[in-house]
């Protein structure tokens, strides 16, 4: 029988896009069900993808509350 060979999974990879980043974000928002830790690993996700992307050039550079606020939750009073 032969091994299983995996590799690991880093979505950070996969977001190249401020759409796809606030799509990600929305959808563990929505998961989250109140667990700030998930919360915490998903911006930290997109934190990530954001830089990531920016090194290769494929998107403009964002802050990361814009992206948050677009998602309608607000980080300092709006």
């Amino acid at each position: 029988m032969s091994k299983t060979v995996t590799t690991r999974y880093d979505v950070a990879e996969h977001l190249r896009t401020p759409e796809e980043m606030a799509a990600y974000l929305e959808a563990c928002l929505e998961e989250a069900d109140g667990d700030a830790a998930f919360i915490v690993k998903a911006l930290s996700d997109v934190a990530r993808a954001k830089g990531m992307a920016q090194q290769r050039g494929l998107t403009p550079q964002i802050s990361s509350e814009k992206a948050i606020q677009a998602q309608g939750c607000f980080l300092t009073p709006p």
